[in-house]
């Protein structure tokens, strides 16, 4: 079962999420946090980093160079999810290292379809 971290600051989006990827094998833990979430990625070092740009009191984008320029979650995949989507937002985002870019709102069957596609790439698949 492939493990995904989701950092996203809406209890809700990791009820769905949860919901919408166990029956494909992906178990979805959450913090609300920037700060937090890069904390378990550190100690956790899950297959898959899930990171709202838009977090309370925190910046995603800030977040994902975070744990790009650390050793020990440098490789792990992470998917940006956003409600912005305009060219500037999307450039931004792979600017700070995202390994995709994700639209809000999305269909769980691809954001099922591009995790896995991440984890093969990474060798978790």
């Amino acid at each position: 079962m492939a493990t995904v971290l989701l950092i996203d600051d809406e209890a809700r989006v990791g009820a769905a999420l949860r919901f919408a990827l166990s029956p494909h094998g992906v178990d979805v833990v959450q913090e609300t946090s920037a700060a937090a979430g890069i904390e378990r990625a550190r100690t956790s070092a899950p297959d898959c980093i899930l990171l709202d740009v838009d977090l309370a009191g925190d910046d995603g984008l800030v977040a994902c160079r975070a744990l790009k320029a650390d050793d020990r979650t440098a490789r792990i995949p992470v998917i940006m999810l956003t409600g912005m989507v305009d060219a500037t937002s999307t450039a931004r985002g792979f600017e700070a290292g995202a390994d995709d870019y994700v639209p809000k709102p999305f269909t769980p069957r691809e954001l099922h379809a591009r995790i896995q596609a991440h984890l093969r790439r990474a060798g978790a698949a």
